[in-house]
């Protein structure tokens, strides 16, 4: 008997023309479900980079027929002539391997899902809250949901997805629309978003442009998307969902006014900065960079009053042009001490890069924030959240956030830790925010290999998740003798996914300002900083 030939490898290419393609129809179902508005798709907000992402993994999970689970590849994407042809375990390149492993583990779990329960998740994904009564299976949902936005989040971080993205959310904004002397009216509404900068590339990008005011979403039925190069793809999930109560998507503000630009500053140079401003912020020296001393308000200060704050220095005549400065102190100190990260920029400039950021805002929320959730700036300035222009509050109120949960996880495990000792334990487990800081640079792989610690599964090749052993337990769980091993195992350490919803929020943070324009224009010194430390 002759053994079956393996089937070929699928090529990075072919694998991003048909997610690109699923994202498309992903985003237009998810406008027709009502779970994403003509609005937001036009927006320039960096959520809408994580939900798209995580829709198409959940659709994808939906429309899976086959166990293992797999994808069948449109027509269209593949050479002509060729045969049918799936992305699977055997065939995704190694490019996507990691992320196609989370996927394949949790779509048994997705699939389970009743049509209210499947409804919920695709919500909790687009941010918005579940509305069935089946709250018992709130948490095991949210879980799910942040391990699509965790892929979802690193897809987003990729080049070649951010210079498509803006033509993914305008097909899905168009598509529907009415026809007009037999041809296809396009939206009103035009697609805003603009990749962050480039990070070869010592060229700022442009401001985006300002987002058009859109009207009102109107409640409709359902509408079931079908495509015949897509099969199965109509799968609708808002058949029990009340017709009457369309979601109300939550953004942090307007993205008129968040992306808006910045008051005129004094000539800049090609790099962005003022003439007369020290790079001091920026620059590496050989060795540790120095910090700029900081003055620290005394706790004996009579209560109620306080010292009044320096005056933010006249180079930094902005509060958001102090706040970019002083994270990206931190960021230049982030890059000199972290070896994974130097390392990393040679292989990977784009998720050193992001990486780098996420680390630097973890490290500004717990070093630069004050008891009443000022900011501790470069040059001894201290800012008070009154200080930051309104639109840019909630971004404060969010790394505030991020402070108060990250000091709460080195408080709990520094409890936890005297409670081991006094029992007589010699093994501590490892510090949750080590594991953070590991996720940060990782990825969301780092984050599977932790379901898998128990079993003694090496992380080391995070590309590919956990190698061999990871990927003979996700098939195993798929094809059901392991039922839900990988998607119902407990976080020993974390057991409500804390460390990944932490890592999550960071990342979003990043992306958020990373796009910004008083970001923007200083990207390409943070640019010349990566390269340096790169020499």
């Amino acid at each position: 008997m002759s053994q079956q030939a393996a089937p070929s490898v699928v090529t990075d290419e072919v694998t991003m023309n048909a997610f690109h393609k699923f994202l498309t129809l992903a985003l237009a179902q998810a406008k027709a479900e009502r779970l994403l508005d003509e609005e937001t798709l036009a927006s320039a907000e960096a959520d809408i980079m994580v939900a798209g992402p995580a829709l198409c993994l959940y659709f994808a999970a939906l429309r899976s027929n086959t166990t293992p689970p797999s994808i069948p590849l449109p027509p269209s994407v593949l050479p002509p002539g060729a045969p049918p042809t799936f992305l699977s375990a055997e065939t995704v390149p190694r490019t996507f391997k990691a992320f196609f492993f989370i996927w394949s583990a949790l779509t048994p779990a997705i699939q389970t899902l009743t049509p209210e329960q499947s409804h919920d998740l695709a919500r909790l994904i687009c941010g918005h809250e579940p509305i069935s009564q089946s709250a018992s299976r709130h948490e095991q949902l949210r879980r799910m949901a942040l391990d699509m936005r965790a892929v979802a989040i690193e897809i987003s971080q990729r080049r070649t997805f951010q210079e498509r993205y803006q033509s993914d959310l305008q097909a899905a904004l168009d598509h529907g629309r009415p026809p007009s002397d037999g041809r296809r009216t396009p939206s009103p509404l035009r697609a805003t978003f603009v990749p962050p900068p480039g990070y070869e590339a010592e060229k700022p990008l442009p401001a985006s442009p300002t987002s058009p005011r859109s009207r009102p979403v109107t409640p409709t039925s359902p509408m079931r998307i079908t495509n015949p190069d897509l099969p199965g793809f109509g799968r609708r999930i808002s058949a029990s969902a009340p017709p009457t109560s369309p979601p109300t998507p939550t953004r942090i503000t307007s993205p008129n006014r968040l992306n808006a630009a910045l008051p005129s500053t004094p000539p800049r140079t090609e790099y962005g900065h003022r003439r007369n401003q020290s790079s001091q912020y920026l620059e590496l020296p050989s060795g540790r960079p120095e910090r700029p001393t900081v003055t620290v308000q005394s706790s004996s200060s009579s209560p109620g009053r306080r010292s009044p704050s320096p005056a933010v220095p006249a180079q930094l005549n902005s509060a958001i042009e102090t706040i970019r400065e002083t994270l990206y102190a931190e960021l230049a100190e982030v890059i000199a001490k972290t070896k994974e990260l130097q390392t990393l920029l040679a292989s990977d400039p784009p998720r050193a890069y992001f990486a780098s950021v996420g680390l630097a805002i973890l490290e500004f929320s717990l070093n630069a924030l004050t008891p009443d959730g000022g900011v501790r700036a470069v040059l001894g300035a201290e800012l008070k959240l009154e200080d930051v222009p309104r639109e840019y509050q909630p971004l404060m109120r969010e790394v505030q956030a991020i402070a108060r949960r990250s000091r709460q996880l080195e408080e709990e495990d520094t409890t936890k830790a005297i409670e081991l000792l006094t029992a007589g334990e010699d093994t501590l487990p490892e510090p949750r925010m080590d594991r953070l800081r590991k996720m940060l640079i990782k990825g969301v792989a780092r984050g599977w290999e932790e379901l898998q610690r128990d079993q003694d599964v090496s992380g080391s090749d995070t590309e590919v998740m956990a190698g061999a052993a990871f990927e003979s337990q996700v098939r195993r769980s798929a094809r059901g003798s392991d039922q839900g091993a990988v998607r119902a195992r407990s976080r020993d350490r974390s057991p409500e996914g804390t460390v990944l919803q932490l890592a999550n929020r960071i990342n979003a943070l990043a992306l958020t300002m990373t796009r910004l324009p008083a970001f923007r224009e200083r990207q390409a010194q943070v640019f010349k900083v990566l390269a340096g430390v790169r020499a």
